[in-house]
C-alpha cells in the first residue's frame, strides 16, 4: 500500500469532514433559494469548528461573504473578503445573481479592482508552482491524447506517465491538496490552469485504483479531497466490474438519469457516509436555480 506522509505539508488535518460537506450542501440549497439568513447561521458556525475549505462547484466560503453581505453581517466583512482572496484566489459564486451580489461585496468592502488583482496574485504566489505546473501538465496531456484521439499506444504511454509521476507526487509531498496546487474556484490565475483531479485515477490500471482508492477516501474525510473525486473513481470501478455504480457518480442519458444503482433503497443514505449531497439529483437541481 503507498503510504502517504501528510506531516510533510501545512494541511494535516484529524477533523472528520464529512459532517463539514453535508452542512455545506444544506447551506448551499438556502443561499440559492434565498435564504440568505439562515444559510449565513449554519456556515457562520460551520466555520467556528471547521477550517473553511470552498470545495469545488459550491465555494462555500464565498457564500457565506454573500450570506454575511444579504443578511446585514457587516462585522469584519472586509477582513473576511480579504481571506477568501488570499486563501482561495476568489470570491465569486454560482446563483442567478452572483455577479451582482460581487460587485455589491466589493463596494461594501472598498476592495478595488486593483487590490483584488494583488490578493490573487499573493495567493497564486503562496502555491507550489513548481508542482501545480507538473500537474496540470500531467492534466493536459492526459486529456490531448484522448480529445485529438489519440491511438491506444498513445494514451497508455501518457498513463504511466502519470501513473510514476502521481507515485513521486504522494512521496514527496503528501496529498496534493488545494492549498499546494490551487483551487478550480480561483478562475483567473496566471496561468489559467484548471485540474480535474479524478482524471488522474479513472484512467489507470485497476491495481493503481485499487491502491490509491482508500487513500482518496482518507483525503476525503480530512478534506484533503472532495468526496466526488473518491466517488467517481469506485464508481467507474463498479460500472467496468459488475455494471452498477454504488454511489451514483455517473449519469447514463441526456436527461440525467442515473445509471443502475447497486443498493437504491439506501441509495440517500450511503451517499451522506462520503460526504456527497444526498439527493442524487441535487447538482442538476442545483444548476437549474442559477441558470433558469
Amino acid at each position: 500500500m503507498l503510504q502517504v506522509d501528510n506531516e510533510k505539508i501545512k494541511t494535516e488535518n484529524n477533523i472528520d469532514y464529512i459532517p463539514y460537506y453535508l452542512k455545506v450542501y444544506e447551506a448551499d440549497s438556502l443561499y440559492l433559494t434565498n435564504n440568505f439568513q439562515r444559510s449565513y447561521e449554519i456556515l457562520d458556525s460551520l466555520f467556528k469548528v471547521y477550517e473553511p475549505l470552498n470545495i469545488d462547484n459550491y465555494a462555500e466560503y464565498s457564500v457565506y461573504l454573500n450570506c454575511c453581505l444579504k443578511s446585514g453581517h457587516f462585522e469584519n466583512l472586509r477582513e473576511k473578503v480579504i481571506y477568501g482572496l488570499t486563501h482561495f484566489g476568489g470570491i465569486q459564486t454560482l446563483h442567478k445573481d452572483s455577479r451582482k451580489m460581487y460587485l455589491e461585496l466589493k463596494d461594501k468592502t472598498s476592495i478595488s479592482n486593483d487590490e483584488e488583482n494583488e490578493l490573487k496574485i499573493k495567493y497564486y504566489n503562496s502555491l507550489d508552482l513548481e508542482l501545480r505546473k507538473k500537474m496540470l501538465q500531467m492534466f493536459n496531456d492526459d486529456q490531448a491524447v484522448r480529445l485529438e484521439n489519440g491511438s491506444n499506444e498513445e494514451m497508455k504511454i501518457v498513463d504511466e506517465k502519470n501513473r510514476i509521476e502521481l507515485n513521486s507526487i504522494f512521496k514527496n509531498y503528501g496529498f496534493p491538496t488545494k492549498r499546494l496546487i490551487g483551487s478550480n474556484n480561483a478562475y483567473d490565475t496566471p496561468d489559467k490552469g484548471h485540474i480535474d483531479f479524478e482524471v488522474f485515477f479513472l484512467h489507470q490500471s485497476d491495481s493503481v485504483r485499487k491502491k490509491y482508492l482508500p487513500i482518496l477516501l482518507d483525503g476525503a474525510k480530512k478534506g484533503f479531497c472532495e468526496p466526488d473525486v473518491y466517488a467517481t473513481l469506485y464508481d467507474r470501478m463498479q460500472l467496468e466490474s459488475i455494471g452498477k455504480q454504488y454511489f451514483g457518480s455517473y449519469s447514463c442519458s441526456s436527461d440525467n438519469e442515473v445509471c443502475t444503482l447497486s443498493n437504491p433503497k439506501k441509495i440517500d443514505s450511503i451517499r451522506k457516509s462520503i460526504g456527497l449531497p444526498p439527493s442524487i439529483k441535487y447538482y442538476s437541481w442545483k444548476v437549474k436555480q442559477y441558470s433558469d
